[in-house]
């Protein structure tokens, strides 16, 4: 049986496939009526639902509602239309690849494997008036972070011990890897100190100062240049952004992550934010920085496959 594998980031901030742009992990139930406006739609199960800007609440168990499993649907359909171009409907067998934070999947996994593969049932759904009609025959679940340096194994097999620090939404994700490019698991730390919570201490800090309420798409764009302002706002912005990233270091060396000698593998989209506080910390001007937000659905993608070749290999 021959599967095409969608390859999702289920992230608490951003919604990541291999071949699309990244999503915000919004979501509006519009219930039985189509939305009014002409608006992104997914229908499923007889309700419309459409995007946000609005991000939904940070959640550790994302099984626990209906919530990410509509914004995966999204995700999928957008993933099949880039990879087989537009059709007026698609019908397929899929392995969907999704990851956790490695210190989350012993616990989570088995949640994963139920919820998103619901029993290997076909869905129906439409999106954007194409039809949908998908089965989840296999779901494979990686971890996070170690899944997007698969492509970079070359560049760090040689070094004697590497830390990749994955900085998503919610979460700082770090896995220790061996010489020869092999995760060390008993070294995997998980800290709360993701973008959400850096964007949070910006909005507090300006909101405290200049009693000006920022939203998370307005810290993003003045912390990457792209929104200006004026001096106050901004300089207040990159030294909470700063005083958040220090800490964050902290945390890790608190935990015997040693960046003074160790190499640094920097992914997620809060290393690009974060970027100059981090590499200013250093002990060594040699860092590696995956900078593609979609690192870790590609290597989900890469992982998966290579797993399905073992399997038919026997």
């Amino acid at each position: 049986m021959s599967l095409t594998i969608i390859s999702v980031d289920t992230g608490n901030k951003n919604i990541k496939t291999p071949n699309t742009q990244p999503f915000n992990s919004g979501l509006i139930c519009h219930g039985t009526s189509a939305p009014p406006l002409s608006v992104e739609t997914l229908r499923y199960d007889g309700k419309y639902y459409s995007l946000t800007e609005k991000r939904i609440p940070t959640m550790f168990d994302k099984t626990e509602t209906e919530d990410f499993y509509i914004l995966t649907l999204f995700a999928a359909a957008k993933e099949i239309a880039a990879q087989d171009g537009p059709k007026p409907a698609y019908r397929k067998d899929i392995c969907l690849a999704l990851g956790l934070p490695p210190t989350h999947l012993q616990e989570l996994k088995p949640k994963y494997l139920k919820y998103f593969g619901r029993g290997g049932q076909r869905i129906e759904f439409t999106y954007n008036g194409t039809h949908y009609d998908l089965r989840v025959a296999r779901v494979e679940v990686f971890p996070q972070g170690y899944a997007a340096v698969v492509p970079y194994l070359g560049k760090i097999r040689d070094k004697t011990r590497s830390y990749i620090i994955d900085i998503g939404g919610y979460t700082t994700d770090v896995v220790m890897l061996k010489k020869g490019g092999e995760p060390d698991l008993d070294f995997c730390e998980s800290f709360n100190a993701g973008v959400i919570r850096m964007f949070d201490q910006v909005q507090r800090v300006v909101r405290n100062r200049h009693r000006r309420e920022l939203d998370d798409y307005m810290v993003d764009a003045i912390l990457r240049g792209t929104l200006d302002p004026g001096d106050a706002i901004r300089n207040a912005a990159f030294e909470a952004a700063s005083s958040y990233a220090r800490t964050l270091i902290s945390s890790l060396r608190e935990k015997g992550v040693d960046l003074d000698i160790a190499y640094p593998i920097l992914i997620g989209g809060g290393s690009a934010l974060m970027k100059d506080v981090i590499v200013s910390e250093l002990g060594s001007p040699e860092y590696l920085h995956v900078e593609d937000v979609r690192a870790n659905a590609i290597g989900y993608q890469l992982l998966a496959k290579a797993r399905m070749n073992h399997d038919e290999a026997g």
